[in-house]
């Protein structure tokens, strides 16, 4: 069970820079004083739009997304529930006029009550002038440690849109990554196990040499599959050959090379597990098997230049591939049973395949074969005449709409899904435009989504609109995505995580603070989005189908005051998310662990920052109890994402948790045939992020954790796995995009040598250890004491509840208990092997810590 402290409560209405330059690429420099550029004249003669047709095109495009004026200046405003096959989306409304008066800030800083705690360099003083915010570099794993410490050393805590964002994509990414681990992985087992079994008894049976060339064909697609998930597999001697031959170019994942199997060229660089399937082999092992399962296709129609020989073989074997599904039962299941277990969730999370599907082939099948085709026996299917009909309903089906160009349309069994931000990456590069831009960038997906400022950026700083076709492109997309209806937003978990970074990709003007209305916020939104938009990739690598080119310690009793980032709009939306992804996973069946209880946590926290976002804009005064919450934020979030392994019997013994706990992740997001490279797409570690902010009348100096953001260029061959990407930040980081100039020098060196999580620091510790919070958690204990000795603690709340012990260096000794606790007093013992001495307990209570100094005695 997992409970958050913290419930909503009632309040009162009171009144690119890719790095290197090359010949072929757009060249943008930071020189000091602004941007240099460098257009090159390739190209240039086919520019036919002048810059008032430029302007009146974009006026016309933005009056159309911008049309009725902060909601109106969203693409998609959902403002009543939605009904999807899922459940209910229920959106969480903001109502609320920006209301903070005016304030500046004095060229010395003689007007912000706390400046003096702090030293910075020149730059960020400048910044802080510019713009009332800077951001500069940390040397933590986490965004919690950078709360933690701002907690404990009393520094004004700023709680960013960055780390709700964030802790969301960790919720996302475990409870997809439980589901696969215990639900979809053994399915897919049982079910290549029982296809493979039906197929090799249909081709015994078969007499026609069509029939079993093809069943052969499809043993050997299945034994690929069942080799990739199940190293004990051996496959049949008929097909080993091929079976070998394609297992070994997945291992080898070199690139583009013809299919053994399927004879099309297929990105084997694709098979490379990444993203959080480098945790456990088992988990390399399901991506390799979905992968294959999800790319390989039974074509219907051909690519460019392959003979129409193979279409038909390919077909053929789909129609008795899909015979044998048919007849396939898994247990007491049939097969498409299991397969909707696996297909139907991985839908929830990230869409629908775009490619043709088990239900549209199987319709066909029934079209043209009669609607008992499955009790026909395999011979049945060597009619031409019969074969020439499928193929001709087949063609009529639409093809995919994200296009991988060495492959035709056809079916994949479990087809890589639609995803929209692909699909606008991939129209907006070549062939999709005329001209050579193969690349495109992360600003193209914000741009569509809605910022008017960062296609200024695509515009004027990399001129992308010197491509011929492309600012027509985007045009188009741009009115396709404003035009979509609320159940499209709502419909899964993917659509919905974009919908939720809307309200990063609107200026804020009048009656938002200072540090938000200017060019330097829009642009560190941007980089916010940006950063959580790769994690939404990183999460869903497996599933999400690429674009292609053609060729801490417990502080003393918060009286520390902070501040929200007021931006409820996005607060609201990702509490209904988190309630829309929970009730969803119940009705999938799906809910292992507390991860229902963490997202209701994190729906309430959420729906608190919108509360309190809401009065910070009204310039309605905070209590005590909000300011609670707002420096608990870093055990907050720690909490909501610690997840604790089996634990032992003994419970003196600390269970392991998950050791993937570091911030940055990584993911390809786009294939260029051309240079055989991929665009990454990358988080770093988490930067600090200092903002001015009027809080009681008075200005105060914040600090809060925010996204570090890259892009570059990679080969296919080298793909990059987290921890590769860990390595890379660690040795030597590639440069941040230079947009971000405008609030952070983007020169940087962002290398984090060692980074560490925030452990907290022993004077600290001893300074508070005997204070205590008069309606936080409390610890009884005799002092002193001999060894073992007894204590008792009570909790507020109900919640996981953690109970150490430190000695005077600040080195756990032991662990008391580590598990989920009701409200209410307990009691527990202690019998760790210590020399005396002194000692503190600590106890963690949901986000809320308190420490007791004892001296042990022998």
């Amino acid at each position: 069970m997992f409970q958050d402290p913290f419930r909503l409560k009632t309040r009162p209405q009171d009144p690119y820079g890719y790095g290197r330059v090359t010949d072929s690429c757009t060249g943008v420099v930071w020189n000091g004083w602004g941007f240099s550029r460098y257009r090159p004249t390739a190209g240039r003669s086919l520019l036919t739009i002048n810059r008032e047709v430029k302007m009146k095109r974009l006026l016309f495009i933005f009056a159309i997304i911008f049309a009725s004026r902060a909601p109106s200046q969203m693409i998609a405003d959902i403002t009543e529930d939605v009904e999807t096959e899922f459940g209910t989306y229920h959106p969480y409304t903001v109502n609320v006029q920006p209301g903070i008066p005016p304030y500046s800030i004095e060229p010395d800083f003689s007007n912000v009550s706390n400046y003096g705690d702090f030293e910075f360099t020149d730059d960020d003083e400048s910044y802080l002038l510019q713009n009332a915010f800077c951001v500069a570099p940390s040397s933590y794993m986490e965004m919690y440690d950078i709360y933690n410490e701002a907690r404990e050393h009393d520094v004004p805590i700023f709680i960013t849109t960055d780390c709700v964002l964030h802790t969301y994509h960790l919720l996302y990414d475990k409870i997809l990554k439980t589901a696969e681990e215990e639900r979809f992985t053994q399915d897919l087992i049982d079910l290549t196990d029982a296809v493979l079994a039906q197929l090799e008894s249909a081709h015994d049976a078969a007499t026609d040499t069509l029939v079993r060339e093809a069943l052969l064909l499809d043993i050997a697609y299945m034994s690929v599959g069942y080799s990739l998930i199940d190293t004990t597999f051996t496959p049949d001697s008929l097909v080993d050959s091929l079976v070998d031959a394609e297992v070994a170019l997945i291992f080898a994942h070199e690139g583009y090379t013809p299919s053994p199997i399927f004879e099309y060229r297929e990105d084997y660089s694709q098979y490379v597990p990444r993203g959080h399937y480098t945790d456990s082999e088992a988990l390399e092992r399901y991506f390799r098997a979905m992968m294959w399962y999800g790319r390989m296709t039974f074509m219907v129609e051909p690519p460019f230049l392959m003979p129409e020989y193979n279409v038909r073989k390919s077909t053929r074997m789909a129609i008795l591939f899909l015979y044998a599904v048919a007849n396939t039962m898994v247990e007491d299941e049939s097969a498409i049973s299991v397969w909707e277990r696996i297909y139907v969730p991985t839908v929830f999370f990230v869409g629908r395949t775009d490619d043709i599907n088990i239900y549209q082939y199987t319709d066909i099948m029934e079209d043209v074969y009669g609607e008992d085709f499955a009790s026909q026996t395999p011979d049945y299917f060597v009619d031409e005449y019969l074969l020439d009909a499928f193929i001709t309903e087949a063609s009529a089906l639409p093809g995919p709409e994200i296009i991988t160009w060495t492959v035709g349309k056809g079916l994949r069994f479990m087809g890589q899904r639609y995803i929209p931000d692909s699909y606008i990456l991939g129209q907006l590069v070549y062939a999709n435009i005329p001209s050579l831009r193969i690349f495109p960038k992360g600003l193209d997906v914000m741009s569509v989504l809605g910022s008017e400022r960062a296609f200024w950026i695509l515009d004027e700083i990399y001129h992308e609109t010197d491509y011929m076709g492309y600012e027509e492109k985007m045009d188009s997309l741009k009115v396709m995505f404003a035009a979509l209806p609320d159940a499209t937003w709502a419909q899964n978990l993917y659509w919905n995580w974009l919908y939720c970074l809307m309200p990063l990709l609107f200026p804020k003007g009048d009656g938002y603070p200072l540090f938000m209305q200017n060019e330097g916020w829009q642009d560190r939104e941007i980089f916010a989005s940006l950063g959580s938009w790769a994690e939404l990739r990183h999460d869903t690598i497996l599933y999400a189908k690429q674009s292609v080119t053609l060729e801490g310690f417990p502080p003393s009793p918060p009286q520390t005051p902070g501040y929200i980032e007021p931006n409820p709009y996005l607060y609201a939306r990702l509490a209904s998310l988190a309630e829309y992804m929970k009730n969803g996973l119940s009705r999938l069946d799906l809910l292992f662990s507390d991860h229902g209880e963490r997202l209701t946590a994190l729906k309430n926290l959420l729906l608190c920052l919108k509360v309190l976002s809401e009065m910070e804009l009204e310039n309605i005064l905070l209590s005590d109890e909000d300011y609670e919450l707002i420096n608990s934020i870093g055990g907050i979030l720690q909490n909501l994402v610690s997840f604790e392994d089996e634990y032992s019997d003994d419970q003196s013994e600390a269970p392991s948790f998950d050791s993937d706990d570091q911030m940055p992740v990584v993911a390809d997001v786009h294939t260029d045939r051309n240079t055989m490279c991929c665009l990454e797409e990358g988080v770093g570690y988490p930067l600090y992020i200092y903002t001015i902010a009027p809080i009681e009348g008075e200005l105060y100096i914040t600090r809060g954790a925010c996204f570090s953001y890259f892009e570059f260029i990679q080969p296919i061959s080298d793909r990059l796995t987290d921890e590769a990407w860990q390595t890379m930040l660690q040795d030597d980081a590639p440069s941040l995009p230079v947009w971000v100039q405008s609030f952070i020098d983007a020169s940087l060196d962002c290398t984090v040598p060692s980074p560490d999580h925030y452990w907290g620091g022993v004077g600290e510790l001893a300074e508070v250890s005997d204070t205590i919070r008069p309606h936080g958690p409390k610890i009884f204990v005799q002092n002193p004491t001999k060894l073992p000795f007894q204590l008792s603690y009570s909790l507020p709340w109900g919640c996981f509840t953690t109970l150490d012990v430190y000695d005077i260096m600040g080195r756990k000794v032991g662990t008391i208990f580590r598990g989920w606790k009701d409200k209410g007093s307990h009691s527990a013992a202690f019998n760790g092997q210590c020399p005396e001495g002194v000692y503190f307990l600590r106890l963690t209570a949901g986000g809320a810590q308190t420490t007791k100094k004892i001296i042990i005695l022998r």
